[in-house]
């Protein structure tokens, strides 16, 4: 085990995290997720799995630390059936784009400017 291991362990987590963030959206919307992101997993995954095959250790670690973390990762969103949209529970809203509170000062939100459901909640009790 080297630093390669540990870097590919960090990339196919972040990655695999990415693909369950987008299939837990479309499940909770009651859809299915689009192939793109089964695409682009398994582009992911190819990709890394030839650099697995290389003869210097550290890409070979690198490769095939990352591609078996992602096809783990695309099993495991496969196999696991989300729950259901629970009654009454709603994704987050973009900043601004409430519109029952367009004309209300912009509430502070997350780096990727969506808001947080504590923004939710406050943003809900001023409006």
């Amino acid at each position: 085990m080297n630093l390669f291991h540990l870097l590919g362990a960090f990339l196919g987590v972040c990655l695999s995290h990415n693909y369950a963030i987008f299939s837990a959206e479309n499940a909770a919307r009651g859809e299915t997720p689009p192939p793109s992101i089964r695409l682009s997993a398994l582009c992911t995954a190819v990709s890394f799995g030839v650099l697995a095959l290389s003869h210097i250790p550290v890409v070979a670690a690198l490769g095939s630390t990352v591609a078996l973390i992602v096809l783990t990762a695309l099993v495991a969103v496969e196999l696991e059936p989300f729950p259901q949209s629970v009654p009454g529970a709603k994704l987050p809203v973009p900043a601004g784009n409430d519109p029952a509170c367009r004309n209300r000062d912009p509430p502070q939100s997350t780096r990727c400017g969506m808001l947080s459901p504590i923004h939710l909640q406050a943003r809900r009790r001023s409006c």
